[in-house]
């Protein structure tokens, strides 16, 4: 499978339609439909089921099969797992301390795990997919030593809602909202740090708009929302924003063009524009900022 069909899976699966996943990658629904079509033929079996208005995910949607080695430990009533792709114990340790440390203490805010079981997952891609009972995370995510106490418990979190609970986004994403309070901010509160990462987060609010007439990004207070500057990409079409974590960088897709612009967001100057293709349509970055990945033709 190419990452733009698991992209398109992911979508679906998220939303639950075609027209959810079509909005949300930003393409037509008969393109959503086509790649699911060719996913399900390539795969000879069907990834979704109507059900309520709804697709829903059939069971071997969530079949993953890879030459795993499996590590296990009882955490409560539930089994935690640790599936990876190269042999490491201690790498394995680390996940199913962290699995049986943050499952106890959601069962004490949240009531009763859903399942049985909790797995993590190595995929040799750089994903950060959530499933029912498991997580799929790339190889290179699960070495930051980060990932464990900030990420990781998002993950687990997830099987109380999001899963089996879905998102009308139409409503806003109050699943993310409620997942980053109760994990990001939750354990900041708990070492006695949750001002200074409140404070950091608003520090660190500003809305970005790209703005493909001017070919600009806009900059708009989140407060007032009103334009308090721009950027300039020196290109049409600028689609898409990605930010890096830090904030100072930006990247923005240009579809006509088929060209990246570089961005200085803190001098807000453009660094310099990239030749892709001929056409662009989306980018994102990897977890480092070190890739960025983009829809070309």
């Amino acid at each position: 499978m190419r990452f733009r069909q698991i992209e398109v899976f992911h979508a679906v699966y998220i939303s639950g339609s075609i027209t959810g996943a079509s909005r949300a990658l930003h393409v037509s629904q008969p393109s959503v439909s086509k790649i699911l079509q060719h996913t399900e033929a390539q795969l000879g079996f069907a990834l979704f089921r109507r059900l309520k208005g709804r697709l829903v995910p059939t069971e071997e949607a969530h079949l993953i099969a890879a030459p795993f080695t499996e590590y296990s430990r009882d955490a409560g009533a539930v089994k935690a797992f640790a599936f990876l792709r190269k042999p490491d114990q201690a790498l394995a340790d680390r996940y199913l301390d962290a699995t049986a440390q943050y499952l106890e203490m959601y069962r004490g805010l949240l009531g009763p795990y859903p399942y049985s079981k909790f797995a993590l997952v190595e995929n040799f891609w750089e994903t950060g997919y959530g499933m029912p009972s498991f997580t799929l995370l790339g190889e290179q995510i699960i070495r930051f030593p980060f990932i464990l106490h900030s990420s990781y418990p998002h993950e687990l979190l997830h099987n109380w809602w999001g899963n089996g609970v879905f998102v009308d986004f139409a409503g806003g994403n109050w699943c993310e909202g409620l997942t980053a309070y109760l994990a990001d901010h939750l354990i900041a509160e708990q070492r006695g740090q949750g001002a200074d990462h409140r404070r950091a987060i608003l520090q660190k609010v500003t809305n970005y708009v790209t703005t493909e007439n001017d070919k600009t990004v806009s900059i708009i207070d989140p407060v007032s929302l009103k334009i308090v500057g721009s950027v300039p990409t020196d290109q049409e079409q600028s689609h898409m924003l990605a930010v890096t974590r830090d904030g100072k960088r930006g990247y923005t897709a240009n579809v006509g063009p088929g060209t990246v612009s570089v961005l200085d967001l803190e001098a807000k100057k453009l660094v310099k524009i990239i030749p892709i293709a001929k056409m662009t349509q989306r980018i994102s970055l990897s977890v480092d900022d070190k890739l960025a990945f983009l829809e070309a033709e």
